[in-house]
């Protein structure tokens, strides 16, 4: 079976205050309403996620982490890996 890759970028809004935001959990279901499960840990605005299976929808959220916690986590975005026309 063929896995596939999932690219994220994401802008920090919140990292002109005060306490910029040090690293960043990214969160992933399989579901809009969750749970999302930390796959990851990033210290910038960037993340491949590895693995993915084609035809199923992930759903993402980001937290930023500084010195105060975590935020909130971010809006959700859905992204669903489809193969490629030659690999079909």
């Amino acid at each position: 079976m063929t896995s596939y890759n999932w690219h994220l970028i994401w802008y920090d809004q919140f990292n002109k205050i005060s306490v910029p935001a040090t690293s960043y959990n990214i969160k992933r279901s399989t579901t809009s309403e969750g749970p999302f499960a930390v796959v990851s840990g990033a210290t910038t605005t960037t993340f491949t996620n590895t693995g993915l299976t084609n035809g199923t929808s992930y759903f993402f959220v980001v937290g930023a982490v500084n010195s105060a916690g975590e935020s909130a986590n971010s809006a959700q975005v859905r992204a669903t890996p489809a193969a490629a026309a030659s690999e079909q």
